[in-house]
């Protein structure tokens, strides 16, 4: 279940990707299952959270992604500046997933 406009993208209820209308479809599908895979992490080792968000910045080669979850309490953020898209996405999710 997708809801789009042209800031964000929903995923599911509870994950907002911000940015993400400058990457290629093909991508973006890349992207969405690498994002659920780690969803189903934080949702296995935490239980359930408000949201977990994923804004990228920048352009495509130049990029910055920030990934922001919301738990009931508390937040936890974490960065990545990796040049690859893939690589940063993971880089930034594998950051809150050892912050939990």
């Amino acid at each position: 279940m997708e809801a789009k406009n042209n800031e964000h993208i929903s995923l599911g209820g509870n994950i907002e990707l911000n940015g993400f209308q400058i990457i290629e479809r093909s991508k973006l599908v890349v992207l969405k299952k690498i994002i659920g895979n780690h969803a189903r992490q934080i949702q296995n080792k935490k239980g359930n959270y408000t949201k977990l968000s994923i804004t990228l910045q920048g352009t495509e080669q130049s990029l910055n992604i920030k990934a922001e979850l919301d738990l009931e309490n508390n937040k936890i953020l974490s960065e990545s500046n990796k040049p690859n898209i893939f690589m940063a996405i993971d880089d930034a999710l594998k950051k809150i997933i050892e912050k939990l």
